[in-house]
């Protein structure tokens, strides 16, 4: 672990710091985990639902309707205890999530802790990584900082969807979620290589939400709203459209890890033009040719129709999100001590957003289950993306 980091330090040491460095390490192996069940968990509690589309949406809808609520509670525990603290205290949740979700048959009304433990994870992990982020990497280089995270991570996890399928397919869900705890537990030991890092939060938790409401930064709010919904039309929907049409596990496993070494390559260039051009130029590019794209999933028919929508969306919403990352972090390291709240107003609108999108999803699904016209919305979402190119510049100092 540790010559892993050094390794990555010694040939990329004019773009990573040490902490840094650390983090994208941990990211790597975190990623591996994630890959190995990202893709199959949407299908795996759609079988143990008994194919029901309307409780596996409620089931992702209400999680993410919970991680925007615990949001504000999840920063103070941030600045209370440490911002690798928490990643660390983030694990156990994530850990007892999956070993609840291998016996999700047996435990009863515990299915119904499921949804807590995710969010108690996300609402502890994910804001620590962001302030992580924002405060360690370059502002010039924030374009290729973002891209080496999407690449060095892609480059560890790509395999992962494809070691997936076949685990599935041969073994059954149970290895691969046990594969899976051991790499999360493992993804926090490159943290703790250097010291933490303390942040200072002292809002109510009433206050996050008044900024989210606020008109001043209602542009913010929505590209972040796209964003949310547009990942989890990506992330829930587009896995269950294709085991709908009956794609086998380790064609989908196949199916992703091309489509993740494609973004990687693409994302490096990606990341070099952002600086060159500005990510406002890469963001308006990327956000209308995903756009453009995502009404293409309603053609999918066959294993190869999916492989080329996925290579190409892939492809664009590399153009898309990296500027977009870049901008993000821009306006979150610039914040100073406001950093904490600017990562709030991302958590809660894109979480929020994705939440109500799922409900709103799953209440449509038990009068059809023609879940792929939810695709015409990605359109919507991708476009939202762009509101992130008039993000104000400050936030109001201590809520006045």
């Amino acid at each position: 672990m540790a010559e892993y980091t050094r390794f990555i330090q010694n040939h990329l040491h004019y773009s990573f710091s040490r902490e840094l460095t650390e983090l994208y390490v941990s990211s790597t192996i975190r990623n591996i985990a994630v890959g190995l069940v990202l893709i199959f968990e949407p299908i795996y509690l759609y079988q143990v639902f008994g194919e029901s589309l309307a409780k596996t949406f409620f089931f992702f809808g209400v999680t993410s309707l919970l991680v925007a609520v615990f949001s504000p509670w999840g920063m103070q525990a941030v600045a209370r205890i440490g911002v690798k603290h928490a990643m660390l205290a983030s694990t156990p949740f994530i850990i007892a999530y999956y070993i609840l979700l291998l016996n999700i048959e047996q435990i009863g009304l515990w299915l119904l802790a499921l949804p807590f433990l995710m969010a108690v994870h996300s609402v502890l992990y994910w804001p620590a990584f962001h302030i992580d982020f924002a405060r360690f990497s370059d502002k010039k280089q924030r374009g290729r900082q973002t891209s080496y995270a999407v690449v060095i991570i892609s480059l560890a996890s790509s395999v992962a969807p494809l070691v997936g399928g076949v685990v599935i397919a041969t073994m059954g869900f149970t290895p691969l979620f046990i594969m899976a705890l051991a790499l999360f537990f493992a993804s926090i030991i490159p943290l703790f290589l250097s010291k933490d890092i303390q942040e200072h939060y002292h809002d109510h938790y009433e206050t996050p939400f008044e900024e989210v409401a606020a008109p001043k930064y209602r542009r913010s709010v929505i590209a972040f709203a796209g964003e949310g919904s547009e990942l989890l039309l990506y992330r829930i929907v587009w896995p269950l459209f294709l085991f709908l049409l009956a794609i086998n596990f380790e064609m989908l496993g196949l199916i992703t890890s091309a489509a993740l070494v494609v973004g990687m390559v693409v994302a490096v260039y990606v990341g070099r033009i952002t600086d060159v051009r500005g990510p406002e130029r890469m963001l308006k590019w990327g956000a209308i040719a995903t756009a453009v794209l995502w009404p293409l999933r309603l053609l999918v028919r066959t294993p190869l129709d999916a492989f080329l929508v996925h290579l190409s969306n892939e492809f664009t919403r590399s153009m898309a999100y990296i500027p977009f990352g870049a901008l993000f972090y821009n306006w979150v390291g610039g914040a100073g001590f406001n950093r904490d709240r600017f990562v709030l107003i991302r958590a809660i609108s894109l979480n929020g957003a994705g939440g109500m999108l799922l409900v709103a999803i799953g209440v449509a699904s038990l009068f059809t289950d023609q879940i792929q016209y939810a695709f015409l919305l990605g359109s919507v979402f991708s476009l939202a993306l762009l509101f992130m190119l008039h993000a104000p510049a400050r936030l109001r100092h201590n809520g006045g």
